[in-house]
């Protein structure tokens, strides 16, 4: 599995969670919030240069949405001149996100298919006990050390 591929997986794991739906454009793969409108929540998977056409398309279905046309990609040389397509276009970097990618090796997803949605009060009861018994900890430290 390369990088995109986990990421589009990642995003399909986030459908009911952090986005609503994710429509596929064939060429990139919009995922969207209906409540959080911030273009960190609604993005554009994309995994090449996107042609001025294709980008229009995107910009066009995120206007019918309602939000901000945002373009998520990995930071990878050979997308380099997409970067600069975009900036010209009046895009700017928004964020960055810190994923830890090793380079020729395959990335463990034998455990995707256990992620599961909580869907009962019980569920998000058991959720949050182990979210504050695993975690919580950890990131007050962290937080504390910052």
């Amino acid at each position: 599995m390369n990088n995109f591929n986990f990421l589009k997986e990642y995003q399909k794991l986030q459908h009911g969670i952090m986005f609503d739906k994710i429509v596929n454009l064939g060429f990139a793969f919009i995922g969207y919030c209906k409540i959080d409108k911030p273009a960190f929540w609604n993005v554009a998977l994309a995994n090449r240069l996107l042609s001025n056409e294709e980008v229009s398309k995107v910009e066009e279905t995120f206007k019918s949405l309602g939000y901000k046309s945002t373009i998520y990609f990995e930071n990878r040389k050979d997308l380099q001149a997409f970067v600069i397509f975009l900036k010209e276009k009046g895009y700017k970097k928004e964020y960055e996100d810190s994923w830890m990618f090793w380079q020729d090796k395959d990335i463990d997803k034998r455990y995707f298919s256990a992620a599961k949605k909580v869907t009962t009060e019980k569920e998000l009861k058991i959720f949050l006990r182990t979210f504050n018994a695993c975690y919580q900890k950890m990131i007050l430290k962290m937080l504390m050390e910052n």
